[in-house]
């Protein structure tokens, strides 16, 4: 599939958050474009929450395997702090449009990624729109089926509209199990949160880690592994993937 993407699609970008899904994909991605003669591209997506050890582990890596990295982030909310609550009324054009796509008709939201208007305006208007900009016409997004019941249908190649191109899913039949086995059995870089008890990363104001015992050494077949995820929570997963979200 990763091959597909490289020699089906003309401008081929992977999403990458530094957490252990998108860094193998990303792995998949650099060994793809390596064989083929292809630069491999990645984006992050600036939801300015990032713990300073992403940031760090992903200039690490970026150097060590000579990726071209975009980063993008709504700019239009950059001056915002966590906690801030933001009025409506007083946002973009173009964020009380998406607002209004999303069927959000309250006044205001609270900055941060726990609710379903800022997770949107964070993380979902920045990824599409770095997709318009730099004209993308496919996406590779590390999402595995049983993450999230939202993701339990995808498909490895599913066509979006909103804007034009296609999500390349190579990763979905991996278990969070499979993604520790692969990446230590290959050695592959490891976000150093990982090694502290974080099972999934996201902001550093939510985010929790679970156990004292690094993440592969934890009971991942029976306890939730996206602890602290704001996105996953109720049915809002659900209804930001209609809106494109990954």
């Amino acid at each position: 599939m990763t091959e597909a993407s490289y020699t089906t699609f003309k401008n081929v970008y992977v999403v990458w958050s530094g957490g252990k899904d998108s860094t193998l994909t990303l792995y998949f991605a650099k060994e793809v474009a390596k064989k083929l003669n292809k630069e491999v591209k990645a984006i992050v997506i600036d939801h300015f929450m990032h713990f300073d050890e992403t940031w760090e582990f992903i200039e690490r890596v970026k150097k060590e395997w000579g990726v071209s990295v975009v980063v993008k982030g709504n700019e239009r909310l950059k001056g915002h702090k966590y906690g801030d609550v933001v009025k409506v009324s007083e946002l973009s054009r173009e964020d009380r449009e998406e607002l209004q796509r999303l069927g959000y008709n309250r006044e205001e939201f609270v900055f941060a990624l726990n609710n379903i208007a800022g997770n949107h305006l964070l993380k979902t208007v920045p990824l599409k729109e770095a997709v318009k900009d730099l004209k993308i016409d496919a996406l590779i997004v590390g999402v595995r089926w049983d993450e999230n019941p939202a993701r339990a249908s995808e498909t490895f190649f599913s066509p979006r509209e909103d804007p034009p191109h296609t999500r390349v899913h190579t990763i979905l039949l991996f278990t969070e199990r499979d993604i520790w086995e692969f990446t230590l059995g290959n050695r592959l870089p490891v976000h150093p949160l990982y090694y502290k008890g974080y099972r999934s990363l996201d902001d550093k104001y939510e985010t929790k880690k679970v156990s004292d015992k690094p993440a592969w050494e934890q009971n991942l077949e029976n306890t939730p592994e996206r602890v602290g995820r704001a996105q996953d929570k109720g049915n809002i997963m659900e209804i930001l993937r209609r809106h494109g979200y990954m």
